[in-house]
């Protein structure tokens, strides 16, 4: 295999790209992975590697400008790592690996590469990147899968820890999914639906921009509920990139009573369902709990069954809730290869 290092991912195929991890989903994609090059915060580098006239790798690493994390969930010091390894741990000294946003990284290596001998020399030269930095490699948000190969291909060298689940409803092209669940499913999702009708909700689903304004004002209000800081402007950005991405349909659901109003916002693309963010206004209760229940489950999951969609992404957290109504969990790790040890293996390997 050929590695190589460039600043952009314009000059990789976008169909070879988007092959490499199709596991991951829209957040990782070529199109929004094209959109993080114009986030001024972070610097991006490519190791692109290829073979037999196709790309087998393209993993982007990013270095940040500064020395506060942007996103806290991404710190490594607040990750369950030994002290040594998360002690130096600035974003300034932390070179991240795949993505800094969302909590979900792919690991954009074909296949084929992906055997301990060629990952090995992937991952060399992702070292020598950071080495030459003084940065280590951090791993946020990666599958089992991938942690099991890059663990391979680094002879034990990444410290991993858990950071949680990713919850999934598959198979929902299957007319008969409903009527394939395990009992307790089928109760909770004729509950819900028993829930939502006798709280009156209205439902709906529209377009962004039909609803950018008020939509922009509950997700922010919410979060902020939430202990999220953010703000109305903040979330009219994340979505008009949304919206100008690709291949990608941003939906909006719509939930409304005489007492709560909700919305939840999705992506559609490549025959998946991503669940982004929920905005909901009015008193805790039976009737917020019944817009939540059209909002997260009952919308979607209608949406999807209509579109012959094969699956819903739900995001991490309410892990009962969701596994509650078909969903199965993604176990999702976190790991770091500290610049001493970056800098150890390029020089053996690269």
């Amino acid at each position: 295999m050929d590695i190589s290092v460039t600043g952009h991912v314009a000059g990789i195929s976008e169909e070879q790209f988007d092959r490499l991890d199709p596991a991951v989903g829209v957040v990782a994609c070529y199109a929004k992975v094209k959109q993080r090059e114009a986030d001024g915060r972070w610097r991006v580098t490519y190791v692109h590697g290829t073979g037999d006239g196709q790309t087998k790798a393209a993993i982007p690493l990013y270095a940040s400008y500064s020395a506060d994390w942007s996103d806290p969930a991404y710190d490594p010091r607040a990750w369950a790592l030994p002290p040594a390894i998360r002690a130096d741990c600035t974003a300034a000294r932390c070179m991240v690996v795949e993505s800094y946003e969302d909590r979900c990284s792919g690991l954009h290596v074909d296949c084929s590469a992906r055997e301990p001998r060629q990952l090995r020399q992937i991952l060399a030269a992702m070292a020598q990147a950071a080495a030459g930095q003084d940065r280590c490699l951090s791993f946020p948000y990666f599958s089992s899968a991938a942690r099991d190969a890059l663990s391979a291909a680094a002879c034990g060298r990444i410290a991993w820890v858990p950071l949680g689940a990713e919850a999934h409803i598959r198979d929902l092209a299957d007319p008969d999914w409903e009527s394939n669940q395990p009992k307790r499913v089928r109760y909770n999702l004729r509950h819900d639906r028993d829930l939502i009708a006798s709280a009156g909700i209205t439902s709906g689903h529209c377009s962004w921009s039909e609803i950018e304004d008020a939509a922009s004002e509950l997700i922010a209000r919410h979060n902020i509920r939430k202990h999220q800081p953010d703000h109305p402007e903040f979330v009219r950005m994340r979505h008009r990139l949304w919206a100008e991405c690709p291949q990608a349909e941003l939906v909006v659901f719509t939930a409304r009573s005489p007492v709560v109003t909700g919305v939840e916002t999705a992506v559609l693309w490549n025959n998946e369902l991503d669940l982004r963010e929920i905005g909901l206004a009015g008193e805790e209760g039976a009737d917020r709990r019944a817009a939540y229940l059209d909002l997260v489950f009952r919308q979607p999951i209608a949406f999807a069954q209509s579109r012959r969609l094969r699956r819903i992404r739900l995001g991490m957290g309410a892990e009962m809730v969701k596994t509650g109504r078909g969903a199965v969990l993604q176990d999702l790790h976190g790991g770091v290869l500290t610049a001493s040890d970056a800098r150890r293996f390029a020089d053996e390997h690269y």
